[in-house]
């Protein structure tokens, strides 16, 4: 009957001391919206200019989104990779990256990942490859400018 005791009183503790407490669960949204306050944002204009200085351009999206293009020279490592593969690509912690997914969202939390790991030049693409597209797009549309061939 002693034994019977201790057992119940081992069910009833227990919970309370392997970590049961309730926790709360965190969306997705919430966590992209903390890491782009804590992140570098660019628009789709200031990409070239970053370019130009030499930055990197990693494409986070998954290799089928990729198949609809990416952005020129722009190094394809999908967000659940991007730690273990960046060293592959630099090493320097004041490399100018930047970084973008389909809308901007994978993004950013690539880019906070990135400034975790001690990377200190990290910028995440407003708006993504779809961002960029529109822009290629409406560029592609807009007339030439005559003087300007």
């Amino acid at each position: 009957m002693k034994n019977y005791y201790w057992i119940l009183c081992a069910m009833i503790l227990a919970p309370g001391f392997v970590g049961a407490e309730e926790t709360e669960l965190v969306p997705a949204k919430q966590l992209v919206d903390q890491a782009k306050t804590r992140i570098q944002v660019i628009e789709v204009d200031e990409l070239a200019g970053m370019r130009d200085k030499g930055a990197i351009i990693i494409d986070v999206r998954e290799p089928d989104e990729t198949k609809k293009g990416i952005i020129p020279d722009a190094e394809i490592i999908p967000r659940g990779m991007l730690e273990f593969r960046v060293g592959r690509i630099t090493g320097d912690p004041d490399q100018l990256i930047v970084v973008y997914c389909r809308s901007g969202n994978r993004s950013a939390l690539a880019a906070l990942a990135l400034q975790n790991m001690g990377y200190r030049q990290v910028y995440s693409l407003e708006g993504g490859w779809k961002a960029w597209d529109e822009v290629r797009k409406l560029e592609a549309l807009s007339p030439r400018d005559p003087d300007n061939r």
